[in-house]
């Protein structure tokens, strides 16, 4: 009798699985362990159970992007508050003093980037400035340098709580100042 290889193989997987997958004998006992003929026989329950803890883990489903308004303007005001704490916080040492104090020396620089230097007479120090600068005990910040002079802006307090609008007053520094 011929047979083809597609039936010999049929043949041969109803071997297999009926060898392999073989119902356990009726008298046996479950003994709760697994048993395997290469193995040693383990206890079921030895194996730890796995737990998840997702303590240090980002979470997968939270976005990238935050898309509320309210969020976005709440944290970016959170950001200015720390800003403006870190500011206030660590003084230099042109902030301590009144502005009065500082003597232009020099203005170095093209109409592009320019640096100038102050001196502290009574501690005998020079401090290089630049726009951007803190200095003065009411918040000051240097503004512009010119050729001839520095443009320093500082917050005025006003006793009037009604006006919502910040104040500046400007203060020149002039370089060559007739003393």
């Amino acid at each position: 009798m011929k047979t083809s290889y597609f039936t010999m193989m049929i043949y041969a997987a109803i071997w297999f699985f009926a060898t392999v997958h073989a119902a356990p004998a009726a008298n046996a006992k479950p003994s709760g362990r697994i048993e395997n003929k290469n193995t040693v026989a383990v206890p079921a329950s030895s194996a730890p159970a796995y737990r998840y803890s997702s303590k240090g883990k980002a979470d997968p489903f939270k976005p990238f992007m935050e898309t509320d308004i309210a969020v976005i303007t709440k944290r970016n005001e959170e950001q200015k508050r720390r800003q403006t704490k870190t500011v206030a916080g660590t003084l230099s040492p042109l902030q301590k003093d009144a502005i009065s104090r500082f003597v232009l020396v020099g203005i170095v620089g093209d109409f592009k980037e320019r640096i100038a230097v102050v001196e502290d007479k009574a501690a005998n120090r020079h401090y290089p400035i630049f726009p951007g600068t803190y200095i003065g005990q009411n918040g000051g910040r240097v503004e512009t340098i010119l050729a001839d002079r520095v443009i320093v802006k500082e917050i005025v307090q006003d006793e009037n709580t009604q006006n919502k609008k910040q104040q500046y007053l400007t203060i020149e520094i002039l370089l060559h100042n007739d003393q």
